[in-house]
């Protein structure tokens, strides 16, 4: 494993879909990249993007919500309370409570 702190620039070409993360351009950071090939991004503050080697994506806002982002289009919010919203790639979405409450909504 190869940990650096380093001034990181990435540009909105490279991040796509992770500019929800909001990681700024210059802005400190340690990057991890894992044997298995997963870079882990993560700034001062606990935001992290996590990419996988098959393209999948985890995201933590650091105040505990997270977005996953699955190749097939799917993904799935869990918020700090543990709510959850999956949005299947087909656009069907559910929402879950934490007292265990779904809402499914069609496309």
């Amino acid at each position: 494993m190869k940990n650096t702190f380093c001034k990181i620039a990435l540009s909105t070409a490279i991040m796509g879909s992770l500019a929800a993360a909001d990681i700024q351009d210059s802005e400190e950071a340690k990057i991890t990249i894992e044997a298995d090939g997963t870079r882990t991004i993560t700034r001062k503050d606990g935001a992290k993007v996590q990419i996988k080697p098959d393209g999948s994506k985890h995201i933590e806002d650091g105040k505990g919500d997270t977005i996953d982002i699955n190749t097939d289009g799917s993904k799935t919010v869990t918020e700090k309370d543990g709510t959850k919203i999956d949005v299947k790639a087909d656009g069907t979405k559910s929402i879950t409570k934490p007292d265990g409450t779904t809402i499914q909504i069609k496309k």
